[in-house]
């Protein structure tokens, strides 16, 4: 007798119908154990099919099992290692954002030192003023000491005087300008 096969009794059926038409014996009992004098080896060899049935069932219900175990163990392992290399790039992130805030506020230090260094520059107005001046005093026209003083010596030579008694006149002369 199978397992799940087994026809419900007329006695305990609410609707007193029988499933496959044929009568129940009475001697027969759950699992085909109990049963009075009738056994006989058919049902004996159909218990040992069930047996098996379910202890095949049991045995690839215990591979699938397994087969979920693993998997669920190979999936964690893969979450543990992306988890891993997700916390060390957001680490890196942090570093290089620390990095940057630092960057930043050199480049401000030194931005704020430019505006004061540019505060302190002559205006547009002020160089055309200076330019104005320069314009008006010609200062390419000046002549430098040295300059008088070799004119000085090329005239005192062309009228034919003496150039160490005139020398020593002009340096005491033109040591009066020496302050400049």
């Amino acid at each position: 007798m199978n397992l799940f096969n087994q026809q419900p009794n007329q006695n305990n059926n609410p609707n007193n119908g029988n499933y496959n038409n044929q009568p129940q014996a009475q001697n027969e009992s759950f699992l085909g154990f109990g049963k009075k004098e009738n056994s006989s080896g058919q049902e004996v060899v159909k218990l040992v099919e069930d047996v098996r049935r379910f202890s095949s069932r049991i045995r690839s219900t215990e591979e699938r099992m397994n087969k979920f175990r693993r998997n669920l163990q190979l999936n964690e392992q893969t979450v543990l290692d992306i988890n891993k290399k997700v916390n060390e790039d957001v680490g890196k992130i942090n570093s290089d954002i620390l990095d940057l805030k630092h960057d930043m506020s050199k480049i401000k230090s030194k931005m704020e030192m430019m505006i004061k260094e540019f505060s302190l520059v002559a205006k547009k107005e002020e160089l055309d003023v200076v330019s104005k001046y320069l314009d008006l005093w010609k200062p390419i026209d000046f002549v430098t000491q040295n300059e008088v003083k070799k004119i000085v010596k090329q005239v005192l030579l062309e009228n034919g005087l003496d150039i160490k008694k005139s020398e020593s006149n002009m340096s005491s002369n033109i040591s009066i300008n020496d302050d400049y």
